[in-house]
């Protein structure tokens, strides 16, 4: 996925398979909206009709991201998400991120997975539902 830049008040995304997302340029002020409302990142990752940005938090700074997908495997719950911040945001090439969905007791929370074997495994299961989805 790579963000495309263009001069419409918009961000613009497009996924592997070409298709492009647009996001006005204020989408941080409306996804703050829905913060305030006792917003959820696990709760909008698993809601079919939200398809939003999720804000996530880097220290004191914050973190937009792409919804993706969210991936079940192996009993566990996977979400790929792209990050829509600056290029020098990201150490790492921009490609989606993969997050754990780990239940923490009270609460869920996203852990950045770090394991490449999984991440591949993820990556590859995307593939296979996207392409299932493309017949």
């Amino acid at each position: 996925m790579a963000k495309v830049k263009n001069h419409n008040n918009e961000h613009t995304t497009k996924n592997k398979k070409g298709k492009l997302k647009h996001y006005p340029n204020n989408i941080k002020e409306n996804v703050r909206e829905n913060m305030e409302k006792e917003y959820n990142p696990i709760e909008a990752l698993l809601d079919p009709d939200n398809n939003d940005p999720i804000i996530m938090f880097q220290g004191d700074k914050e973190i937009l991201l792409d919804q993706v997908a969210v991936i079940p495997m192996d009993d566990c719950i996977y979400a790929m998400l792209y990050p829509l911040g600056e290029e020098d945001d990201f150490e790492q090439e921009r490609e989606p991120l993969v997050f754990e969905i780990v239940d923490e007791g009270d609460k869920a929370v996203l852990n950045l997975v770090k394991d490449r074997d999984i991440i591949e495994c993820v990556f590859i299961e995307y593939d296979r539902i996207a392409d299932e989805m493309d017949d």
